[in-house]
Protein backbone atom coordinates (compact mmCIF):
# COMPACT_ATOMS: atom_id res chain seq x y z
CA UNK A 1 0.00 0.00 0.00
CA UNK A 2 0.97 3.52 -0.60
CA UNK A 3 -0.36 7.15 -0.29
CA UNK A 4 -1.16 9.02 -3.54
CA UNK A 5 0.55 12.66 -3.59
CA UNK A 6 -2.30 13.90 -4.94
CA UNK A 7 -5.44 12.57 -4.03
CA UNK A 8 -3.86 11.61 -0.45
CA UNK A 9 -5.74 8.24 -1.00
CA UNK A 10 -3.72 4.75 0.10
CA UNK A 11 -4.12 2.43 -2.61
CA UNK A 12 -2.01 -1.09 -3.77
CA UNK A 13 1.47 -0.79 -5.36
CA UNK A 14 -0.17 -1.86 -8.91
CA UNK A 15 -1.92 1.28 -8.72
CA UNK A 16 0.89 3.23 -9.51
CA UNK A 17 3.01 3.89 -12.70
CA UNK A 18 7.19 3.38 -12.56
CA UNK A 19 9.73 5.89 -11.82
CA UNK A 20 13.19 4.65 -11.31
CA UNK A 21 14.38 7.80 -10.20
CA UNK A 22 12.42 6.93 -6.34
CA UNK A 23 13.87 5.02 -3.99
CA UNK A 24 10.45 2.46 -4.04
CA UNK A 25 10.60 2.61 -8.36
CA UNK A 26 7.24 4.05 -7.84
CA UNK A 27 5.76 7.52 -8.89
CA UNK A 28 4.11 9.84 -6.34
CA UNK A 29 0.89 9.72 -8.04
CA UNK A 30 -1.70 7.14 -9.06
CA UNK A 31 -2.36 6.13 -12.48
CA UNK A 32 -5.61 7.83 -11.78
CA UNK A 33 -4.28 10.85 -11.04
CA UNK A 34 -1.54 11.24 -13.51
CA UNK A 35 -4.34 10.34 -16.48
CA UNK A 36 -6.30 13.38 -14.73
CA UNK A 37 -3.12 15.70 -14.90
CA UNK A 38 -2.00 14.48 -18.57
CA UNK A 39 -5.80 14.96 -19.78
CA UNK A 40 -5.62 18.69 -18.46
CA UNK A 41 -2.61 19.27 -19.94
CA UNK A 42 -3.69 18.14 -23.80
CA UNK A 43 -6.76 20.12 -23.25
CA UNK A 44 -4.62 23.19 -22.23
CA UNK A 45 -2.10 22.64 -25.17
CA UNK A 46 -5.26 22.03 -27.29
CA UNK A 47 -6.61 25.16 -26.25
CA UNK A 48 -3.64 27.31 -27.05
CA UNK A 49 -2.78 25.67 -30.04
CA UNK A 50 -6.80 26.85 -31.05
CA UNK A 51 -6.17 29.92 -30.39
CA UNK A 52 -2.76 30.44 -32.12
CA UNK A 53 -4.05 28.65 -35.39
CA UNK A 54 -7.13 31.79 -34.91
CA UNK A 55 -4.83 34.34 -34.47
CA UNK A 56 -2.23 33.84 -36.94
CA UNK A 57 -4.50 34.44 -39.92
CA UNK A 58 -5.38 38.13 -39.16
CA UNK A 59 -6.75 38.30 -42.74
CA UNK A 60 -9.07 41.35 -43.26
CA UNK A 61 -8.33 42.97 -40.01
CA UNK A 62 -8.01 46.49 -39.97
CA UNK A 63 -7.64 47.78 -36.57
CA UNK A 64 -11.26 48.01 -36.08
CA UNK A 65 -14.04 45.26 -35.29
CA UNK A 66 -16.45 44.83 -38.53
CA UNK A 67 -19.24 43.26 -39.65
CA UNK A 68 -17.20 41.11 -42.15
CA UNK A 69 -14.50 40.62 -39.66
CA UNK A 70 -16.35 38.98 -37.07
CA UNK A 71 -18.41 36.86 -39.87
CA UNK A 72 -14.45 35.47 -41.13
CA UNK A 73 -13.39 35.15 -37.18
CA UNK A 74 -16.80 33.07 -37.29
CA UNK A 75 -16.20 31.02 -40.27
CA UNK A 76 -12.90 30.15 -38.79
CA UNK A 77 -13.80 28.55 -36.07
CA UNK A 78 -16.49 26.64 -37.44
CA UNK A 79 -14.07 25.17 -39.77
CA UNK A 80 -12.10 24.44 -36.64
CA UNK A 81 -14.79 22.35 -35.11
CA UNK A 82 -15.13 20.74 -38.56
CA UNK A 83 -11.17 19.88 -37.94
CA UNK A 84 -11.67 18.90 -34.39
CA UNK A 85 -15.17 17.42 -33.53
CA UNK A 86 -13.22 16.62 -29.95
CA UNK A 87 -13.34 19.92 -29.02
CA UNK A 88 -16.78 20.06 -28.08
CA UNK A 89 -17.50 16.12 -27.64
CA UNK A 90 -17.90 16.73 -23.91
CA UNK A 91 -17.02 19.11 -20.95
CA UNK A 92 -14.01 17.58 -20.36
CA UNK A 93 -12.69 18.29 -23.78
CA UNK A 94 -13.95 22.28 -23.71
CA UNK A 95 -10.53 23.78 -25.25
CA UNK A 96 -10.98 26.34 -22.45
CA UNK A 97 -11.43 24.46 -19.78
CA UNK A 98 -14.54 26.31 -18.90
Amino acid sequence: MKTCYTCKQSKETSEYGNNKAKPDGLSHKCRDCDNLYNRKRDRKDQSKLFLRRLDEDKEGYSGEITLEYVKACIAKVEALIKEHPHILSGRDSFPFGW
